[in-house]
């Protein structure tokens, strides 16, 4: 709040408590609800100063989140413009640096692929077959005996090709 405003719920503060203690002292009901009158303009300015401030708020969450979503869909687009292609599972390369997921994540995209019937990570390789990312999906398919999936082709060294 601007100074401005803080007068003047500090005037109304103290314009009602005069009024009131006044109206009490000289048994004046008039002059009793002057001062509540006071009171409660101060508290409507108070409210509606704080209802401002959090509407601002409001909007500023507002606008983080569009503009993140922004950038997700702008990351889901430049993955669905990468090839795909449908593999024979026996044909993908696992790196060595690959090691055996753990127990909570695996069952984790195990239970997410029994519920949804796809894998919730893709599978992507290189151009030379070798597994990129998606090793928990590989393990999926090799459990349900998959011959072939579809497998994201990685174009060039950018980790976000």
């Amino acid at each position: 709040m601007n100074k401005k405003t803080i007068f003047v719920i500090l005037a109304n503060i103290l314009g009602g408590s005069m009024n009131i203690t006044g109206g009490i002292v000289e048994s004046n009901f008039y002059q009793f609800m002057l001062g509540l009158m006071f009171l409660i303009i101060a508290l409507s300015i108070f409210v509606f100063e704080k209802a401002l401030k959090w509407r601002d708020d409001v909007i500023k969450e507002q606008n983080d989140c569009i503009k993140r979503q922004d950038k997700l869909i702008t990351k889901l687009f430049e993955e669905l413009t990468k090839p795909t292609v449908v593999i024979d599972l026996k044909n993908i390369k696992i790196p060595k640096k690959f090691t055996k997921p753990k127990k909570e994540k695996l069952d984790h995209r195990f239970k997410y692929y029994e519920i949804n019937k796809c894998f919730e990570v893709p599978i992507v390789i290189d151009k030379n077959y070798m597994l990129v990312d998606g090793y928990t999906s590989y393990l999926i398919a090799k459990k349900y005996n998959m011959k072939l999936v579809q497998a994201r082709v990685k174009i060039g060294g950018n980790k976000n090709d």
